[in-house]
């Protein structure tokens, strides 16, 4: 069995997987404990990962792009494509992932000389400590959450938005992957309300009120416009590709070609169809996520305009102090309230 350690400081991570499972994960356990590793013990390279997520991001679109441009000349306008047709997804795939992870590797071994150059060695996850020991109850701290987010909920008139329990996580599962748990929000499923252990005891109710009420906003209150804005990208793409499978293939000669006793009908605009079908997929979710974001700036206006923009200000400044991880997106956060005024 392998063991598995940081990258950075060598510290095993076995503890903080079975941990892991033991709270919903299975195959995306070790992705788990390594991130709820980075931000606690390592909070200047997640920072520095996730500042570099939309570089790796594009250069893989650029890469699979091309290396999808270059499988269709080819297979269709050489004819090779029966040698290489297996592998076509495959190779757009591996095209996408590896700049993300030539930039990770790459900065993980920067920050790991760093570490060794300050003659540190293998450190702990500052959360894992105490997962064996028995914890004090916090039923107060917790309860006084709770009552708060139920509180938010009904001023905020969210129908059906209603918590029986909280729960300090660096992530949740999510299918087979994960979802991290960011220190200046919240994630809601079911009943329960997720939040960063980086910010645990270190605000007050008062400054968690704004920036839980920007995530309730941006859960439940504008679920129907994200759900408007979805539809909105989506089903004209939907569309103009149905209609371009009766619209291009008659501009487009039908050949018919033989071999081995064995005919077969073409049609370059079938092909060209067929190529683009997983770009476009692959587009239309590019597209939704981005045009998400844009729903939580509209959340932070709506709770400033509830509770005040320097009290959101100020508890986003606390969050950076307490989670120097969720420093990049504190400051996307502020900058874009500051900039209003």
């Amino acid at each position: 069995m392998r063991t598995r350690t940081c990258p950075i400081c060598g510290y095993s991570l076995e503890e903080e997987v079975e941990y892991e499972k033991s709270v919903g994960f299975t195959r995306a356990a070790y992705p788990a404990a390594l991130q709820a590793h980075f931000t606690t013990v390592h909070p200047d390279f997640w920072s520095w990962e996730q500042s570099k997520r939309r570089l790796g991001v594009g250069l893989g679109i650029v890469a699979a792009t091309l290396t999808g441009l270059a499988l269709f000349y080819l297979g269709f306008v050489l004819s090779i494509g029966q040698y290489i047709g297996t592998g076509y997804g495959i190779l757009i795939l591996v095209d996408f992932i590896l700049p993300i992870a030539l930039i990770n590797r790459r900065g993980a071994k920067h920050f790991k000389a760093q570490w060794q150059e300050q003659g540190k060695g293998p450190k702990p996850t500052p959360f894992s400590q105490n997962l064996t020991q028995p914890n004090l109850p916090t039923v107060s701290s917790d309860q006084s959450i709770l009552n708060l987010v139920n509180e938010l909920a009904v001023k905020l008139e969210l129908p059906n938005a209603s918590f029986s329990s909280l729960q300090w996580q660096s992530s949740i599962p999510a299918g087979r992957y994960i979802a991290p748990i960011p220190g200046d929000s919240a994630i809601f499923s079911d009943q329960t309300i997720y939040l960063s252990p980086n910010i645990q005891d270190k605000l007050s109710t008062d400054e968690l009120k704004p920036l839980i009420a920007a995530a309730l906003i941006s859960y439940r209150g504008l679920r129907l416009r994200k759900t408007k804005s979805v539809l909105a990208l989506t089903l004209p793409a939907i569309a103009l590709y149905i209609i371009a499978w009766f619209l291009l293939p008659p501009l487009f000669p039908t050949t018919t070609s033989c071999a081995n006793g064995q005919c077969a009908i073409n049609n370059l605009a079938w092909d060209v169809l067929i190529v683009a079908l997983p770009f476009l997929a692959v587009g239309l979710i590019i597209g939704n996520v981005l045009s998400m974001r844009k729903f939580k700036w509209i959340a932070d206006k709506e709770t400033a305009a509830l509770f005040g923009k320097d009290q959101l200000i100020a508890s986003l400044r606390k969050v950076s102090e307490a989670s120097p991880s969720d420093n990049l997106s504190v400051q996307q956060r502020i900058g874009k309230l500051a900039y209003e005024s």
